[in-house]
């Protein structure tokens, strides 16, 4: 099997599993919603009679089924599903929630507008709905397991052209067989895909070169892009005065995104400031039966394009050792002599102190459960902040970035973020912002809920070390 019709060969996989699920589905609910008491019908409200459409026989349904399984399968393909450089796995679950979502309001249109009958129970696509969407997703998890399990059985040759590190590095990555690797391209390669590693140190014309060798030899061609289009993966075209223009966009909060994530940041947080309001009414009696001083510490740091925010937090320093508190000059020595001590694990800008002798018996704790954090409800309620984001630092840690850093103010920092589920305290800065950087240029409001429901598992395993 060649490599190169494996993704045509899935995509196509996929489709008839979207079908025989559908079918499935249809068939099984229809059965145990008449033939047996398994699924509710009349009787879902004591005391109260439900009636119903008379029940037709299972041969018409059965004719109906092999039509509104294929149109399952053209919903999704409408909407995109079936696109091969689409990612795969847990990250199809909304869209096919969408897509079952408009399979069912199409069969009612069709049902009740098109042909005018109540051909059936609306329980039947009720549930038929709940089991499309189930069993659909188990059928798309299995086939791109399927999908990995085969493309590494897959007996690939690949040539990758160049040398030093980014060729080495590639080859480790791909770890396919039949891995070879050139210095120069000598017009000739018995490989089913090349990779051209030297467009960063070469000249284009050598890249043309290969790349018609590859074109009238049908072989896959990749390349390392330049160092331009490496700074962003959002680019937009546009025509002005019959040129192609590109543009490169920071992030696609730069255009609705940022209304959409606005939204679900302003309501999220009312929700949740009722929500979390005994927990915050606890911690802050807490604070306050522990130490004297304020209960909530506004800690200067840089946001949203650099401007100067104070980010709320629950207050777990001594009073005194608060680097914005009266004693500030005393306080900023303290910490400038615990971060040059052994107590700090970070390098680079940011710090990390372990055991912070400063720190209160009740600090200690909303340190560890993250709880001193809950304050940046507020943050977020008022638009400084957002759920999810880069964790906003301070003045001095910023001064400290490099250049390419400091596209983390594209966004609202966040009181989460992706490198904080991904490592957490593990990880250098520079990893941190790399993983930061990832998360601006390929934001979706879908990576912001799994991000959320990360951080609370996160919090739960760390609060019980």
């Amino acid at each position: 099997m060649q490599s190169r019709r494996l993704p045509i060969i899935f995509v196509l996989l996929r489709i008839i599993t979207d079908i025989c699920v559908t079918f499935f589905v249809l068939i099984t609910v229809y059965t145990l919603r008449h033939y047996t008491d398994l699924i509710p019908g009349t009787d879902l409200i004591p005391g109260v009679e439900i009636v119903t459409v008379s029940t037709p026989n299972f041969p018409p349904f059965l004719k109906m089924s092999v039509y509104f399984a294929p149109l399952f399968a053209v919903v999704n393909a409408l909407a995109g599903h079936y696109v091969i450089s689409t990612k795969r796995g847990i990250r199809e679950v909304p869209g096919l929630i969408v897509s079952a979502t408009a399979w069912i309001a199409t069969i009612n249109s069709l049902l009740f507008f098109v042909m005018g009958t109540d051909f059936f129970s609306r329980l039947v696509l009720a549930w038929s709905w709940v089991g499309v969407i189930f069993l659909s997703s188990v059928g798309r998890l299995l086939v791109a397991k399927l999908e990995v399990f085969t493309r590494e059985k897959v007996r690939t040759k690949i040539l990758i052209l160049g040398e030093g590190e980014i060729p080495e590095r590639l080859s480790q990555i791909i770890c396919k067989s039949g891995v070879k690797i050139a210095k120069e391209w000598e017009g000739k390669a018995d490989a089913t895909e090349i990779w051209d590693a030297r467009t960063m140190v070469g000249p284009e014309e050598n890249a043309s070169v290969v790349l018609t060798w590859c074109r009238e030899n049908h072989v896959r061609y990749f390349t390392i892009p330049s160092a331009l289009m490496l700074q962003t993966r959002n680019v937009v075209t546009h025509e002005v005065a019959g040129l192609s223009v590109v543009e490169f966009k920071s992030t696609p909060l730069d255009g609705w995104g940022a209304l959409v994530k606005r939204i679900f940041d302003f309501f999220g947080s009312i929700i949740a400031l009722i929500i979390f309001s005994p927990l915050l009414l606890l911690c802050a009696i807490a604070i306050r039966l522990d130490s004297r001083g304020s209960i909530i510490f506004k800690n200067t740091r840089v946001g949203y394009r650099g401007k100067i925010i104070k980010v709320w937090k629950f207050r777990r320093l001594k009073t005194e050792m608060c680097v914005d508190s009266e004693n500030d000059s005393y306080a900023s020595q303290y910490e400038k002599e615990l971060i040059s001590s052994e107590k700090n694990k970070r390098k680079g800008p940011l710090y990390k102190i372990v055991n912070d002798p400063r720190e209160t018996r009740v600090g200690t704790f909303l340190n560890r459960t993250s709880l001193d954090d809950l304050p940046q409800l507020w943050n977020v309620l008022i638009g400084e902040m957002s759920f999810v984001g880069p964790r906003p630092h301070q003045v001095r840690e910023v001064a400290k970035y490099e250049p390419w850093q400091k596209r983390l103010f594209a966004v609202r920092p966040g009181i989460t973020g992706l490198a904080q589920v991904s490592g957490r305290d593990d990880l250098n800065f520079d990893e941190e912002a790399k993983l930061d950087i990832e998360y601006i240029e390929l934001w979706s409001l879908w990576d912001d809920i799994i991000i959320i429901c990360k951080t609370f598992f996160a919090i739960f395993v760390r609060a019980l070390k």
